[in-house]
């Protein structure tokens, strides 16, 4: 493939890491979307002690169909969890040999869409995969956003006390329907997902890249706290035209009920965008961090490169907010 985009990394147990992403061929609708597995050995004091395992391809297109916009969540063993079986590696110079190792894995969640005809279709499906050993081989996907026309941009979480799977995405507006936030959840470990949820109807900050302008797309950001609460936060403009804000809806009863989108730091008096959140939740504290262009200003220095010429190094603004 000449070209690769949207990687996701996470983490696992036992030293476990996993990298997903998109891969594919310019100007064609090839494309494939894989994971690939690296592990700590913890072997080296002086040495890079990550090693890559292997690559699988969960998912590929041979131009007839694009699928795109993979994203990546690791849940802990659970009570019938598979195997992870990982090879070994011989002894070196600086390193003692590593013995084949064996352990029970963490399921492995994966959701992307599939653009399907072509890119750029309205006809668009929200599909998921899961691994029960390691990333090495994964379930046939399985479709999400059932009459839902217009899907991307997914986000995954898992609670942690029970191992729940949550699925958020937008809905692009489109043959009548809204734009939106949706989710959908899955209480036996992926393998079957009840209809989804509406979060919220939005009105949306999507811009494509100009001169003047990156491209960005009012898509959800997606977290679960140790009290099984779901947080869900995006761009919203709120009213028409106005400037976006970085807005969060919360569900305490399993991702059924959502509250109203609420505003994280409003300041009406300055104008500008929020865009692009993240969200992650820890020791009971949720931190959303996002790009802030109210009262959009730069600092930097001109440093001479020769020639008479001028070099400069901007510094840009982004918001951290936390909350307990």
């Amino acid at each position: 493939m000449q070209a690769a985009a949207d990687a996701t990394v996470r983490q696992g147990t036992n030293g476990m890491f996993y990298y997903s992403g998109l891969a594919f061929m310019r100007g064609t609708y090839q494309s494939k979307v894989f994971v690939a597995r690296y592990i700590d050995d913890n072997n080296n004091e002086r040495g890079d002690t990550i090693r890559y395992i292997g690559t699988s391809v969960v998912d590929s297109s041979t131009g007839h169909h694009f699928i795109d916009k993979p994203s990546l969540t690791v849940d802990i063993p659970r009570s019938g969890a598979g195997t992870c079986s990982i090879p070994g590696v011989a002894a070196t110079a600086t390193a003692p040999a590593i013995p084949v190792q064996s352990f029970a894995a963490g399921n492995i969640y994966l959701a992307y869409t599939n653009f399907v005809g072509q890119t750029g279709s309205v006809n668009t499906q929200l599909l998921f995969a899961r691994s029960r050993d390691c990333g090495v081989t994964w379930s046939i996907p399985q479709k999400l956003s059932q009459t839902l026309r217009t899907n991307q941009g997914a986000t995954l979480a898992v609670d942690p006390r029970n191992g729940t799977v949550y699925v958020a995405w937008r809905q692009f507006a489109a043959s009548g329907q809204p734009d939106s936030i949706v989710v959908a959840s899955s209480t036996d470990g992926g393998v079957t997902f009840p209809l989804f949820t509406l979060v919220a109807n939005i009105i949306p900050f999507d811009q494509g890249d100009t001169n003047t302008a990156f491209r960005t797309n009012s898509y959800p950001s997606m977290a679960v706290d140790g009290n099984g609460t779901v947080y869900i936060t995006w761009a919203d403009r709120r009213t028409v035209g106005g400037d976006a804000r970085v807005v969060m809806s919360t569900s305490a009863n399993g991702g059924m009920n959502w509250s109203t989108p609420a505003m994280l730091d409003p300041n009406p008096g300055a104008r500008g965008h929020q865009v692009i959140p993240a969200i992650t939740t820890v020791g009971g504290k949720v931190t959303v961090v996002f790009y802030d262009l109210r009262d959009d200003w730069t600092t930097g220095a001109f440093t001479p490169i020769g020639n008479g010429a001028l070099g400069a190094n901007r510094h840009f603004r982004i918001s951290i907010n936390s909350r307990r």
